[in-house]
């Protein structure tokens, strides 16, 4: 990272589990002045990350759900809907949608119909590497200390783990399934 000045790129956030993309996110608000916290573990009704009006630090005025997926893959219209329909129960003013892929056409229409912003990736890069130095090197330092790249339960936060299935193929799996019955 040194040697590309702590630059963020597509091979960086390709690399980074879904629980660090929305810490990325996260962290790139909260460096442009926003008072954002992440939701935590569990069910999180479509949102990431809520944002808070700085006079009253009580009020949602903006939520954020983020999605690591494949560079193929698009986020459709009724995705973005369901976070629309997280703004109303919560009478926040905005949202945003933060994607490692891109968005399909009536995507964005709706989003743009609904005051959600859009950010892909290429957004996200931009905005983070007009931060100044420091600021880039203690997230990148954060984002990619320790295992980055495995995937983490969205119940329990345990890093997954490979399991073979009856069919001989793998897939992740939390070791803590039989626990909570997440996986």
């Amino acid at each position: 990272l040194e040697g590309i000045n702590y630059t963020l790129s597509d091979e960086v956030v390709s690399a980074i589990e879904w629980k660090r993309f929305e810490y990325l996110c996260h962290r790139i608000l909260q460096t442009s002045g926003f008072n954002c916290k992440l939701t935590g573990n569990g069910a999180d009704s479509g949102v990431d990350i809520r944002v808070y009006d700085k006079d009253d630090p009580k009020k949602v005025t903006y939520l954020v759900q983020c999605k690591k997926w494949n560079s193929k893959s698009k986020v459709d219209r009724p995705i973005i809907q369901q976070l629309r329909g997280q703004m109303a129960a919560e009478n926040a003013e905005k949202g945003a949608f933060c994607i490692t892929s891109s968005f399909t056409v009536p995507a964005r229409r709706f989003a743009h119909q609904n005051n959600i912003e859009l950010f892909d990736q290429k957004a996200i890069l931009k905005a983070f590497n007009k931060f100044d130095l420091p600021d880039r090197k203690e997230i990148l330092h954060n984002l990619l200390t320790g295992d980055y790249w495995t995937p983490s339960c969205a119940r329990c936060n345990e890093k997954m783990k490979f399991f073979e299935i009856k069919n001989g193929s793998q897939v992740w799996g939390c070791p803590n399934f039989r626990k909570h019955g997440y996986s």
